[in-house]
């Protein structure tokens, strides 16, 4: 047996999948079809392409439209490597951070090596943008891993996707002991060291107790409000402690 097909165009283009021609008295030759070009998929819709006596303009119509397709269309890669600034925090302090010490913190972005490869359709007077949404300044604590900005990418109004930014490490907040840990450290240390010269022991230690590292560390205190009291009798009981040392 044999079988007859009308849709000419499956041998006139490379590519066809598949197709359909029609006919009415008001929508005139139809014919819709989808083609394969480029890992690109193109569907065709065709109205009125003429009436009795006209039947292959439908051909014509729709290899223009799939001209238009394959000369205007283009898959892309949209992904972007952007440099994360570094983020401030502000009370926070990490295990080798001392006292008055600034403490940064590095921004990763959290996205899967198959996200980096992802493709979209585009025009070729279209491009996708890429944006990065961080805060400026962050509050201790900050916990390893959390969300701490934002990378979009955009094709016109459309949302593609979206990739958190999260932070490289942990920042603790200076707290009230924290403060007396430090201040302590700072003392002891420094007497020890003092103590293996002893001329001039007592006028460098002196000068640094009281205007270096131990006003530095006192000064993270005074930055707490809540703890200000506290921090104030703490300096003048240690204050005392020295000069009845001396």
């Amino acid at each position: 047996f044999s079988l007859h097909n009308a849709n000419a165009f499956l041998d006139i283009e490379e590519g066809v999948l598949s197709g359909k021609t029609g006919f009415t008295g008001n929508a005139g030759y139809c014919y819709v079809c989808a083609c394969e070009n480029q890992e690109r998929t193109f569907i065709i819709a065709l109205l009125g392409c003429g009436w009795p006596g006209n039947k292959n303009y439908k051909w014509q119509d729709a290899k223009k439209l799939l001209k238009y397709g394959e000369t205007c269309f283009r898959y892309e890669n949209y992904w972007k490597e952007l440099k994360i600034p570094r983020i401030s925090v502000e009370n926070g302090t990490t295990g080798g951070s001392r006292p008055g010490q600034k403490v940064w913190i590095q921004g990763k972005l959290r996205a899967k090596e198959t996200d980096k490869k992802k493709k979209v359709l585009v025009r070729t007077d279209e491009k996708v943008s890429c944006s990065l949404k961080l805060e400026k300044e962050l509050q201790a604590p900050v916990q390893k891993g959390q969300k701490i900005g934002e990378v979009r990418y955009m094709l016109r109004d459309e949302l593609l996707a979206a990739y958190p930014v999260v932070a490289d490490k942990n920042v603790k907040r200076i707290s009230y002991f924290w403060c007396v840990d430090q201040v302590f450290h700072l003392f002891f240390h420094s007497l020890n060291k003092k103590k293996k010269e002893e001329k001039v022991w007592k006028g460098a230690f002196a000068e640094r107790f009281l205007q270096g590292t131990f006003c530095k560390a006192l000064f993270c205190c005074f930055s707490i409000k809540r703890l200000e009291k506290k921090v104030e009798k703490l300096y003048n009981y240690n204050r005392q402690i020295f000069w009845l040392y001396f």
